[in-house]
């Protein structure tokens, strides 16, 4: 779900009104005051809020070497913000990953030492030995470019929303800064309350 905050709310009707014209498909309302210039890009206001994915937990030391099945699996071995899992994230391309074997395209970015500093982690973490092998071509995207292209896709299909893109239609200058996902009312319902537990 979208939350939508516009640029110069004071000087706009009752939200409830806002939605009441949106939904009747009225006129937009004028804003009080004789109207208010549009906003510059730098003064622009967010239009919907929202938080990031959540963090991938970290695997404990010993993690079983056959549950290594992806770059975020790996990723999770490491110590949240260390050099190693920030470098996994940006500059790596994963290209094959057996237990036991990984192979990388890292990006002009990452330092030298990555393969050697990923073997060296994959060993401590599991207890196996394992080989890293790097590649001059091919692989999947950065995770970093995986999820800001799932951002983008969300972004887009919020856009599309037909109550989003009516506000974004009738205040030019809105835009979508965040999207958040909200706890469906029935579902907060069916969930007991701190005090009765």
């Amino acid at each position: 779900m979208a939350l939508i905050r516009l640029a110069y709310a004071a000087e706009l009707p009752p939200t409830d009104k806002l939605v009441k014209d949106l939904l009747d498909g009225g006129a937009a309302p004028a804003p009080r005051g004789g109207g208010a210039p549009a906003p510059s890009p730098s003064s622009r206001a967010p239009v919907a809020t929202g938080s990031a994915m959540p963090a991938r937990a970290t695997m404990p030391e010993g993690a079983p070497i056959a549950s290594l099945r992806t770059l975020e699996d790996v990723v999770a071995l490491c110590e949240p913000r260390s050099e190693l899992r920030v470098n996994l994230e940006h500059n790596v391309h994963l290209v094959h990953l057996e237990p036991g074997r990984i192979e990388i395209r890292p990006t002009p970015r990452a330092p030298r030492t990555l393969a050697n500093d990923l073997q060296t982690k994959l060993r401590a973490a599991t207890g196996e030995r394992w080989t890293v092998s790097i590649a001059s071509q091919g692989g999947a995207p950065t995770l970093a470019e995986q999820k800001q292209a799932a951002k983008s896709a969300r972004f887009e299909a919020v856009a599309q929303e037909p109550m989003v893109r009516a506000v974004l239609d009738r205040f030019p200058g809105a835009e979508i800064v965040a999207v958040r996902d909200t706890v469906a009312p029935d579902v907060a319902a069916a969930m007991p309350d701190k005090d009765e537990e």
